[in-house]
């Protein structure tokens, strides 16, 4: 594995320790890594654990390849188990930049926020491109998405290779596009979607449980409305 890894923000710190009884470096930052041989390749691999401040290697009779680790005021006693396993991704496309995401209580669904700035929500999106299209007509251009009159030649695969081309940015300053998704992470399709309104943005996401409403768990959603990030302010 030749790939480079962004480790963190913070100062790397490197510590010798054993794994399936064979050397490895532990690197520590704003995240966990750990360096290591399975089954004859070098693999570095990311550890599920909270941000540790110090780590050496540790063995007794109950935890032969250990780690004691400092996280904070706390000290730990770790062992790193299924090191071979291997992650599936898969790429769900959002129409926002992810902020935060909520597994909804009693569920395997997910809520994701969305919040884009200087940028046009979808229903400002459509007026401009009625309008595009309306001077594009008055003018005879081609409108978007469609090829200049006599060009039919062209094939399915130069067609597939297009990318999309980021539409106008809006001219005034703290403009916000927002929306809330319930997604299904199984299948990738999306349940439901709201999108914010009068320069509005979602910035996090909690369920929340009323006792007055019988134990039935919400979703808790923090907006705010018309942030300017230089200097912050709303």
């Amino acid at each position: 594995d030749t790939r480079t890894r962004f480790l963190g923000s913070k100062p790397v710190k490197q510590f010798r320790i054993r794994v399936q009884n064979q050397g490895a470096v532990l690197s520590l930052s704003s995240r966990c890594w750990l360096s290591h041989l399975f089954q004859g390749r070098y693999m570095m691999t990311p550890l599920s654990y909270q941000q540790l401040d110090y780590a050496s290697a540790f063995a007794s009779e109950q935890c032969p390849e250990g780690l004691v680790a400092v996280a904070g005021n706390t000290l730990r006693i770790l062992t790193l188990d299924r090191l071979g396993d291997m992650f599936n991704q898969t790429s769900i496309p959002l129409r926002y930049t992810p902020r935060k995401m909520c597994q909804v209580p009693g569920s395997k669904r997910l809520l994701v926020v969305e919040a884009d700035h200087n940028e046009f929500n979808e229903q400002e999106k459509q007026v401009i491109d009625v309008d595009a299209r309306a001077k594009a007509t008055a003018m005879r251009l081609p409108l978007p998405g469609q090829k200049p009159a006599g060009d039919d030649m062209e094939d399915e695969a130069e067609a597939g290779s297009q990318v999309q081309i980021r539409g106008p940015m809006p001219p005034s300053e703290g403009k916000w596009a927002s929306c809330i998704r319930l997604l299904d992470p199984g299948t990738g399709d999306t349940l439901e979607l709201l999108e914010l309104g009068e320069n509005e943005a979602a910035f996090s996401v909690a369920p929340c449980v009323f006792q007055g409403r019988g134990g039935e768990a919400f979703m808790v959603v923090g907006t705010i409305q018309g942030l300017k990030l230089h200097p912050r302010r709303h």
